[in-house]
């Protein structure tokens, strides 16, 4: 008796080009990632080791030989010390294969390019392969034992995976969202920058879509515009007092980034202090317009809103080093400093961090309490095993909580190159980019 034919629906029976369309788009895009895996691979181990790198290389060879590692936020988040070692263990601890996982994620950069033609357009996407291939700033960190090639690559998926929730709405990229920005966090404290981006992207979405549709009644829209707009006022008013406050000198006055600083200018810097918490006020304020005027229900359908809830109380506890500071009381930024916290100590900053995860598991509950906690989850599973080092240094969860952004919060004031405020945007990117 003859067997039935078998059903051919095993991938090895799948064609090889069945879902690959060799157009110009394909075969140019293909150009571009050769390039970028040509420009970061080749002889990337040639040039000397900078004071940056080794100060990362060093630490990541001593925890590829067993040796340990303990985050400090002067070397940055603990996610490259993690893959530089890896790396080692991989390909053996020399120059280019500490330089590897940087130039892996940036040639990843390039390629993530692919998923940008739905926003960019075809052309659009291609433009902006090529350009993150030549880039000055990109090749070179792409080459270079930092952080940078990694946040490139966090900021190109964190802003694809933005828009896609919003596009979609499906949980799937809430996910990624978070795993994302975790990440970032646990890499370098940029994050926190870019987190202040997207919030404030999704701040002004919010904001359109919320005055682009019509209102229970027209005083409760008006009242929300007006409380945004003395919002607005009151912070500007905030940040131009710290602008005029004189510069620390890190040299005559060591400690003074840790006080506040001197109202040399004239104008008092509590007054800036004010201004926030009447800025807050307002805030909450325009909370209340929209709850009476607009309604919660609807509220929750927008997208933009999702992320904002999402992304705002899961970094919320890693911001209590600016609460911390109105203390007096010094941010544990090493381990060593953790383990040497008085009781005192101890006391206050449970004082200020615990409110702020009750605050924080409140809102995110009350928003959506079964995605909040899958997010929560995978936020803190990788916050916890990268800072703790595989759970090899509890004192690393204290020091990626608050000595992180602590520590750059001192480091402020010290200003060290000096730039002036156009050096950037005037200077170094129109020019060298």
């Amino acid at each position: 008796m003859q067997s039935a034919p078998e059903q051919r629906n095993s991938w090895l029976d799948q064609p090889v080009f069945s879902r690959i369309t060799l157009n110009w788009e394909t075969i140019l895009f293909t150009l571009i990632v050769i390039l970028a895996i040509v420009t970061r691979f080749y002889d990337l181990g040639a040039r000397s080791m900078s004071h940056d790198e080794t100060s990362h290389v060093y630490f990541s060879w001593m925890f590829s030989k067993g040796q340990g590692y303990a985050h400090d936020p002067i070397t940055h988040g603990p996610f490259q010390f993690h893959v530089v070692a890896l790396s080692y263990f991989l390909f053996g601890d020399n120059d280019t294969s500490a330089r590897v996982p940087a130039a892996l994620f940036s040639i990843a950069a390039v390629l993530f390019t692919w998923k940008y033609r739905r926003y960019l357009g075809r052309n659009g996407a291609l433009v902006a392969s090529l350009l993150l291939v030549i880039s000055p700033y990109i090749l070179y960190y792409g080459r270079y034992v930092r952080n940078e090639a990694f946040v490139a690559f966090y900021g190109v998926v964190g802003l694809w995976l933005t828009l896609r929730y919003m596009e979609t709405g499906k949980n799937r990229y809430l996910y990624w969202f978070t795993a994302i920005f975790v990440l970032h966090l646990a890499t370098k404290e940029t994050a926190f920058i870019y987190v202040a981006q997207t919030l404030l992207f999704l701040a002004i979405y919010l904001i359109y879509r919320l005055t682009a549709q019509a209102w229970s009644t027209v005083q409760h829209r008006s009242g929300f515009l007006y409380s945004l707009i003395v919002a607005l006022l009151l912070f500007f008013f905030g940040i131009v007092i710290f602008r005029l406050q004189p510069p620390v000198n890190p040299v005559s006055a060591p400690d003074a980034a840790v006080a506040a600083p001197a109202a040399a200018s004239g104008i008092p810097v509590s007054l800036a202090y004010a201004a926030f918490a009447l800025g807050v006020l307002s805030i909450g304020l325009a909370i209340y317009f929209v709850i009476r005027g607009y309604g919660i229900a609807r509220l929750r359908q927008e997208r933009s809103f999702d992320l904002a809830m999402l992304l705002g109380t899961l970094i919320l506890p890693t911001l209590t080093p600016f609460l911390i500071n109105l203390t007096n009381t010094k941010v544990p930024v090493s381990a060593s400093q953790v383990t040497a916290l008085t009781t005192t100590d101890i006391l206050i900053m449970a004082a200020v961090i615990v409110p702020v995860f009750i605050i924080s598991a409140v809102l995110g509950l009350w928003w959506n309490r079964r995605q909040w906690l899958i997010n929560a989850g995978i936020w803190y599973s990788i916050f916890t095993v990268l800072y703790t080092t595989l759970f090899t240094n509890g004192a690393g969860f204290v020091t990626g909580l608050v000595g992180s952004l602590g520590y750059w919060l001192a480091q402020q004031a010290v200003n060290r190159g000096s730039q002036p405020w156009y050096y950037y945007a005037g200077l170094q990117i129109p020019i060298y980019e």
